[in-house]
């Protein structure tokens, strides 16, 4: 009998020798010498039953269509403009002001080590669209680096984008600060003092 497997599992999930012994008795299943081994035909079912019970878990169904997609029918198509960067620019502002969110502080180098090296979205303090053809491009006062978040919440909801001073605010008013997360009851706290404070 041979039986082939979809799947291995990690080290320390394997299936344990003494349960492989009590299902198949009469194989030395802890010896390096199992790898590609015979079994009687009968054994073929005790096999398989050990794997569903102690294989990997199944997922859905790779070839039925995940539960809530849509149709292809429900395609729209989107016409948008795209406004060519300049690389020289990101550089410098990259050079100027570090790799760093200048709004959250997060760092993709040190959260991803070599991968993430120089990786940040480059913002346009005015948006690109606003500029005009013949606007001169300072990297060093226009350009500023953010985390793809902090890009996303500048744009989010509002024709001019927040500024990175603004996020900040927005951010400790929530709770976060840069590199932690605040807990509710300290957020509670703040707010009472405030109010002892009548601020």
């Amino acid at each position: 009998m041979q039986v082939a497997f979809d799947a291995l599992l990690p080290l320390g999930d394997h299936v344990p020798a003494a349960v492989l012994d009590a299902a198949v008795p009469g194989v030395v299943w802890d010896s390096a010498e199992t790898g590609g081994m015979a079994l009687e035909s009968g054994d073929e079912a005790a096999v398989r039953a050990l794997w569903a019970t102690h294989g990997p878990v199944q997922g859905p169904d790779p070839t039925q269509p995940v539960p809530g997609t849509y149709p292809e029918t429900a395609v729209v198509r989107v016409t948008a403009n795209r406004y060519e960067r300049d690389p020289e620019a990101r550089r410098a502002c990259i050079a100027h002001r570090g790799s760093s969110c200048a709004a959250c502080g997060f760092s993709f180098e040190l959260a991803y080590g070599e991968l993430g090296k120089d990786f940040i979205d480059v913002h346009h303090v005015v948006p690109a669209a606003q500029l005009g053809g013949g606007y001169q491009l300072d990297p060093l006062t226009d350009l500023v680096p953010l985390c793809v978040n902090c890009h996303a919440m500048a744009h989010h909801g509002v024709n001019t984008p927040r500024t990175q001073a603004e996020l900040r605010q927005i951010m400790a008013t929530a709770g976060y600060l840069r590199g932690t997360t605040v807990a509710p009851e300290e957020i509670e706290a703040q707010r009472v003092a405030r109010e002892i404070l009548g601020k």
